[in-house]
């Protein structure tokens, strides 16, 4: 099948007998452009036409290659040909706590075409590896049960069995010094994100981790409506706030008894707040003070759990 690149006009022949969909997305090699084919109306093979071109658009052209074997060419979607020329799709396995964002991720890496499985803690993770086959990314929440996730991190790149596997670590939110490191220190991990990734984000950088081409809109930044600004700055707050309860159990329920909350975690509250005020609009004051009021709504419901708990 002889394809035309509509933007650069580069001729390519391409052989569609390892093929089996009707549709399949490829990309220039020269200029990039995705260009999507219908291999139902796709005329029988014939010879590639004799090359006008000048010597840079030669160097680019490939002509007894197979380009649907060729690492510069893969589908987006459903189907992803690998360089030896086997279809296959990327695999990815999560490893996080049932919830919203392990929900999220895995949606996210579906529409990637990615096939995607899930578990829930460091033990599985080592039972996935052991009976193979090994997926082409992993997902490891750092504070997975059983097993912590960096230190699965560290195991799988230090077996050279594990080679080409990219490992992305999922990282706290706000205290981002344990985790400031590059990517390549942090345990051997390739890459880390924080639960608040948007989903455009999310998808460039797995496109970069398997070396999936970008699709013509991955540059273009997803339009959000004054609602989604919202609702993102009150799931940024109560992450916030959930990590630092995490960090200091049992120093808030005492704080919230003796009423000295924002006294004697302070330090906390306020780096918080910062981060805060770092990932959201800076022009719109109610936005500024979602935070503060998801602090003073926690101190006063946590104060109503505990004399009920108390029976005071």
């Amino acid at each position: 099948m002889i394809v035309k690149c509509p933007n650069c006009l580069n001729q390519y022949k391409i052989n569609t007998s390892r093929v089996s969909k009707t549709m399949v997305r490829v990309q220039c090699p020269a200029c990039k452009k995705s260009i999507v084919l219908n291999l139902k109306k796709a005329a029988p093979q014939e010879p590639a036409p004799a090359s006008t071109a000048d010597p840079i658009e030669n160097a680019v052209s490939l002509q007894a290659k197979d380009v649907l074997s060729e690492s510069s060419v893969r589908r987006l979607g459903d189907l992803m040909v690998t360089v030896d020329g086997k279809e296959q799709q990327p695999s990815v396995l999560i490893a996080d706590e049932p919830r919203a964002f392990r929900d999220f991720l895995k949606r996210t890496l579906e529409e990637l075409g990615c096939v995607v499985e899930v578990v829930d803690d460091g033990d599985a993770v080592q039972r996935h590896l052991q009976k193979g086959p090994k997926p082409h990314l992993i997902f490891l929440n750092v504070v997975l049960r059983h097993v912590m996730g960096f230190v699965l991190c560290e195991k799988i790149k230090s077996n050279h069995e594990m080679d080409g596997v990219k490992v992305v670590l999922i990282g706290a939110i706000f205290r981002l010094d344990r985790f400031r490191r590059d990517p390549s220190n942090l345990y051997g991990a390739d890459d880390y994100i924080e639960e608040i990734i948007v989903k455009q984000e999310l998808q460039n950088r797995v496109r970069k981790l398997l070396g999936i081409p970008n699709a013509d809109d991955t540059g273009k930044l997803e339009q959000t409506t004054p609602a989604d600004v919202l609702e993102h700055a009150r799931r940024l707050a109560r992450i916030i706030l959930s990590d630092i309860i995490i960090y200091n159990q049992d120093k808030v329920d005492q704080a919230v008894r003796k009423e000295t909350f924002y006294e004697e975690l302070g330090d906390e509250i306020r780096e918080g707040e910062e981060y805060y005020l770092s990932k959201i609009p800076s022009d719109r004051a109610e936005i500024k003070e979602i935070y503060s009021q998801t602090m003073s709504e926690f101190v006063k419901r946590r104060k109503r759990e505990l004399l009920e708990m108390t029976g005071k």
